[in-house]
């Protein structure tokens, strides 16, 4: 029978070799791309617009069908029309007698291909009014109805539900096959990066199934660590609260999840009537960075401030001119522990308390 140490030991071992095969399951770093940086890569209506621009076979990208064809090639229906060519420019925002809006309709000499677009939100369209209004409209032609989406939708007749997926693929291959040797240009260049855009947006709804197996198959002891990680975090809160309130002052500490960064601790004080705040970073890597806001910021009096928030500690000073004109930001070298950190926070804060003491904001 083990001891109590021996089954610490082992447990320890236990999690180590859970997160050592976690650090190869890691998702690789997300490539930027034009329509990302913008925070509009995953709206439907400018993935519909750049999809209804590179379908016109006539546009100036100079790519010919060839996302046309993709499109026809992953809905399986490219063998039966060996050469498209369209009457009019792809149709966006198609209304019916109903005043609904269909997202794309291309008509070619004897065909129609309707695409409804989805890509995050759920299928709560009137597909059948959109069908009936088609086939009314063009009864001599035959009708191609695809729902185009990122993730599985159940199949309604007569739209057939093509995988953006499988459309990348497509267009991927054909790229291959006809402009492996052409030089780069703009719009190769904004074709690649809507590929990019697209497999991102795929990345994040679907996950990988190895990572998905390894989260089920250890899911319980997973949630041990989260666990366990969420008591570290209230440690921290706890010992931010101790190490200030021994110097003196009341303070309030706040959790805020600060995405990809990590998670931070603001720490503010009613007496510092919003001029400053401290923040006390959890990296995702596990380190410790103190940062200072100063809310009272101008372009006249940051050299005082940097002269008053002077201390050896210190690695970056920044202004935050977008949403916050008026913070300069000061941020310490990284730590370990937080029982590294308590001079320095005592420090900052007591220097916080004696800025507003002394000019009057207190």
């Amino acid at each position: 029978m083990r001891t109590g140490e021996e089954r610490s030991q082992f447990m320890e071992q236990d999690y180590k070799n859970l997160i050592s095969q976690l650090k190869y399951l890691e998702k690789p770093p997300i490539e930027k791309n034009i329509f990302s940086i913008g925070g509009r890569g995953h709206y439907e209506n400018p993935i519909s617009d750049i999809l209804a621009f590179f379908c016109d076979l006539r546009a100036e990208h100079g790519f010919g069908d060839l996302v046309l064809r993709a499109i026809f090639n992953a809905a399986d229906i490219g063998a039966t029309i060996p050469y498209l060519q369209i009457v009019s420019p792809p149709q966006r925002e198609y209304t019916t007698n109903k005043r609904k809006r269909m997202d794309l309709v291309i008509e070619g000499n004897n065909w129609v291909l309707v695409i409804e677009n989805k890509i995050k939100h759920k299928v709560d369209n009137p597909l059948d009014h959109y069908a009936e209004h088609v086939k009314s409209k063009y009864p001599d032609k035959d009708i191609h109805f695809i729902l185009l989406s990122i993730k599985p939708e159940p199949q309604k007749e007569p739209w057939a539900n093509v995988l953006y997926e499988r459309l990348f693929d497509e267009v991927t291959k054909l790229l291959r096959d006809r402009y492996v040797n052409v030089q780069p240009n703009k719009w190769l260049v904004i074709l690649r990066e809507f590929l990019i855009n697209i497999k991102q947006i795929i990345g994040d709804v679907n996950m990988e199934p190895i990572r998905r197996d390894f989260v089920s198959q250890n899911y319980e002891d997973i949630q041990q660590l989260v666990d366990m990680q969420a008591e570290y975090l209230e440690f921290i809160a706890t010992e931010i609260e101790s190490i200030v309130n021994a110097a003196g002052l009341d303070v309030t500490v706040k959790k805020e999840d600060w995405g990809p960064m990590g998670y931070a601790f603001r720490i503010d004080s009613t007496s510092w009537k919003g001029c400053n705040t401290i923040a006390l970073r959890v990296t995702r890597e596990g380190t410790l960075r103190l940062r200072i806001y100063d809310y009272t910021f101008t372009l006249e009096n940051f050299e005082e401030l940097d002269r008053y928030f002077n201390h050896s500690d210190i690695v970056e000073r920044w202004n935050e001119p977008e949403g916050n004109p008026r913070t300069r930001g000061y941020e310490f070298s990284a730590q370990q522990n937080i029982s590294s950190l308590d001079k320095t926070l005592e420090w900052a804060a007591n220097k916080i308390q004696h800025k507003n003491e002394s000019t009057g904001q207190s």
